[in-house]
């Protein structure tokens, strides 16, 4: 499994950033997915067991609200999701929450 540097995380996260305050159309997938994205790592930060914030199909709404925006799911490689042979982006329940989880979170 490669893993981003948390340099390569905050890549992404201005990258991300970026792109949604470029866009200030009513319909702005990298903002849709920015505030997706803070929400679900703060659900992983308030609740660090609970597998269901620790799983996200791709398929599902969620999904295709970060697919729309690619540089999201990135984000959220980068920070130690994983890709699932079931279409689903996973975080480890060995990864540890770390800084880059509250750098996104307070976004």
């Amino acid at each position: 499994m490669a893993t981003m540097t948390s340099t390569a995380a905050s890549s992404a996260l201005g990258a991300l950033l970026s792109d949604a305050m470029t866009m200030k159309t009513a319909l702005n997938p990298s903002a849709d997915a920015l505030r997706l994205v803070a929400k679900i790592v703060g659900n992983v930060m308030k609740s660090p067991t609970e597998a269901k914030f620790r799983r996200i199909n791709l398929s599902g709404k969620a999904g295709a609200k970060l697919t729309a925006a690619p540089r999201s799911v990135t984000l959220l490689q980068g920070i130690g999701f994983v890709d699932s042979s079931d279409g689903h982006l996973e975080l480890p329940e060995t990864a540890i929450p770390s800084e880059s989880f509250s750098t996104i979170a307070s976004q």
